[in-house]
C-alpha cells in the first residue's frame, strides 16, 4: 500500500520498529523534558523535508533519532489519516 501523503505539501511520518523473531515492538519513551507529551510513549517520527515521501521521511527519521538504517522495502505503510484537531496528515509505519 503506497501513501497518498506524497501529494501533500506537509505531513507528519511516525511508526515503530517491529522485530518478528521475539515479536516485540520498539517505541520512543519521552523524557519529561520535552514540551509535547512528557513521560510519554510514542512514535519515532516527524515533519517531511521537501518532497520526501512518507516512507522517505520515516527512513529519515530513524537514522536522525536513533542512528538505524532501514531498507524502504522493509518499510509498510499502515495507514495515512487526518488529524482534524490539527488539520495534518500523517502516516503510520513500521520497519523489522
Amino acid at each position: 500500500m503506497e501513501s497518498n501523503n506524497e501529494k501533500k505539501e506537509k505531513f507528519y511520518a511516525g511508526g515503530f520498529l517491529y522485530n518478528p523473531q521475539i515479536k516485540s515492538v520498539l517505541l520512543h519513551h519521552r523524557d519529561d523534558k520535552t514540551p509535547i507529551h512528557p513521560n510519554q510513549w510514542g512514535f519515532f517520527g516527524g515533519q517531511n523535508e521537501g518532497s520526501e515521501s512518507p516512507k522517505e521521511c520515516f527512513i529519515r527519521e530513524l537514522k536522525e533519532e536513533l542512528g538505524v538504517e532501514v531498507w524502504e522495502s522493509e518499510v509498510k505503510v499502515l495507514c495515512d489519516y487526518l488529524n482534524k484537531n490539527r488539520g495534518t496528515w500523517r502516516s503510520i509505519l513500521c520497519s523489522k
